[in-house]
């Protein structure tokens, strides 16, 4: 039963209090210690807000959408911190801690790391790098893993398949590791030798004059270890 309520000019109630200690702000029937109905509000209007004419803390909308640090909740998100400090997940379990971001839907599922521009990361934003990194970004597959940024989409650098083979420049690694593009080894990070446009591979070693530099290629068992040459015709 209601303890207080108070109403407004339309006799419509604004707050209650039970007897059984619950309030409810906009709500009659409050179903926890403190309910705030924000129905009549609107769905971006803040419902719930914690700091100051000069501040804010923290705020909810009537959507549901949870502002740390702003004003106003974004459109774009259900969370959004802002302010000069960490953001901290942090487990107390003695055995794991995780950050798990998971994905109903066969769909995209991915991590944006963005600098150097405002609002939300995406392709029509302000941020002059972007990077995105984790499941199908720009369709590349349910189940592949790929990281790429903005400019490149589609085209990613680096994927591992379902089938857990990696491609460096390849999107279809058809092998535990498929290299598409110029590979170049070198024993430090001295200078390579000039490259014509015809190389596909360098091994190279930076090192004081007398220094040799090999090839290994190592059999595991009785067989044979040997480089192949030939041609897709042969």
């Amino acid at each position: 039963d209601a303890l207080f309520n108070l109403a407004n000019n339309a006799s419509t109630s604004v707050m209650t209090v039970l007897d059984n200690g619950r309030i409810g702000v906009g709500s009659t029937t409050p179903w926890g210690q403190l309910s705030i109905n924000p129905n009549g509000l609107g769905s971006r209007v803040p419902s719930f807000v914690v700091g100051s004419s000069t501040a804010t803390n923290f705020v909810v909308d009537g959507s549901g959408n949870v502002g740390i640090g702003i004003s106003s909740t974004s459109s774009y998100a259900k969370l959004q911190v802002e302010g000069s400090g960490k953001v901290l997940i942090r487990s107390t379990s003695s055995s794991w801690g995780q950050l798990q971001i998971a994905n109903p839907n066969d769909g995209e599922t991915t991590i944006t790391l963005a600098n150097n521009g405002t609002g939300s990361p995406g392709n029509d934003s302000s941020y002059a790098n972007q990077w995105v990194m984790g499941l199908s970004p720009y369709g590349l597959g349910s189940n592949n893993f790929a990281i790429t940024n903005v400019a490149l989409g589609a085209t990613a650098p680096f994927l591992i398949s379902s089938a857990g083979n990696v491609g460096i420049g390849s999107t279809t690694p058809w092998k535990t590791l498929s290299v598409v593009g110029t590979l170049a080894v070198n024993s430090s990070a001295g200078p390579l030798p000039s490259l014509n446009t015809e190389t596909t591979a360098l091994f190279s070693r930076t090192g004081s004059a007398g220094q040799n530099n090999y090839l290994s290629l190592i059999s595991g068992n009785t067989g044979n270890a040997g480089i192949m040459f030939g041609d897709t015709d042969s």
